[in-house]
C-alpha cells in the first residue's frame, strides 16, 4: 500500500495507485482506474465485478447492476451475494 496515495472510501473500502482494498483484504485484480462502488456492497472495475471482497468470475462488468439488498444481475445470470442463483 502506498501511503502517499492511500485513501479511504468509504467505512470498509479505501485504495491507492495501484490497489482497492475491502476492509484490510486486497480485490484481486481490480484496476483503481476504474474502480467504482455500486451499491449493496457490489463493486465494478473494466474487467471484473466484486461482492465485498469476492470476485464474482462469471459476472460481466459492462451489463451488471444491483436489483435489490444483495441481489444482482447480468445479462447471463442472477446472484445473491456472490453465488449465481439457480
Amino acid at each position: 500500500m502506498k501511503i502517499d496515495s492511500w485513501k479511504i472510501i468509504n467505512g470498509v473500502y479505501s485504495g491507492d495507485k495501484k490497489n482497492v482494498y475491502y476492509m484490510y483484504l486486497k480485490l484481486k485484480g481490480a484496476d483503481p482506474k476504474t474502480w467504482q462502488l455500486l451499491k449493496n456492497n457490489y463493486s465494478i472495475d473494466c474487467n471484473h465485478v466484486y461482492y465485498g471482497n469476492h470476485l464474482i468470475e462469471e459476472a460481466d462488468p459492462e451489463t451488471f447492476n444491483v436489483i435489490g439488498e444483495r441481489s444482482a444481475q447480468d445479462k447471463k445470470h442472477k446472484y445473491y451475494g456472490s453465488n449465481i442463483e439457480a
